[in-house]
């Protein structure tokens, strides 16, 4: 687990295995609050402000960064889930239209955790990271998020 980007209230995670959706399926980040809670409902409207904004900031970065590494995300899928840690945490899950093992247009397939399906997932490489991270913090720059998270 490396926190990529991190906000008065959230951390941006890159997980380690195992992963839901393989690296050239595009791969995932995780948002979770620095505070844990049980669900969104116990956030503020502070915090829920600035996880939407940071949901957006970091779509945006992951898009432009990961079509450097010449993976074609078209779409997003948001999702808040509750399993596996038992406190809320938001998965952005990008979603590559050439994907092999999560097809673009099909709803996400999560089986458990300990089987075959995720032996060969890839995890982000390191320049993947840094590209994600360099474009954040390019898009901090920008009038749109300019001082956003002050």
């Amino acid at each position: 687990m490396e926190i990529i980007f991190e906000t008065k209230y959230f951390n941006v995670i890159a997980n380690k295995l195992p992963l839901h959706i393989t690296r050239e399926d595009w791969w995932h980040l995780r948002i979770t609050p620095k505070v844990p809670c049980e669900d969104r409902t116990e956030l503020s409207i502070k915090q829920a402000q600035e996880l939407s904004v940071l949901i957006m900031l970091i779509w945006e970065a992951m898009q432009t960064a990961m079509s450097k590494q010449w993976i074609n995300i078209k779409r997003i899928n948001y999702q808040s889930n509750w399993n596996y840690n038992h406190t809320f945490h938001v998965h952005i899950y990008g979603r590559a239209e050439d994907a092999k093992i999560q097809p673009y247009g099909n709803a996400l397939n999560f089986p458990k955790i300990n089987t075959w399906f995720y032996d060969k997932n890839q995890e982000f490489t390191d320049k993947d990271l840094i590209e994600i991270k360099k474009k954040i913090n390019k898009l901090l720059k920008t009038e749109k998020y300019q001082n956003i998270f002050e």
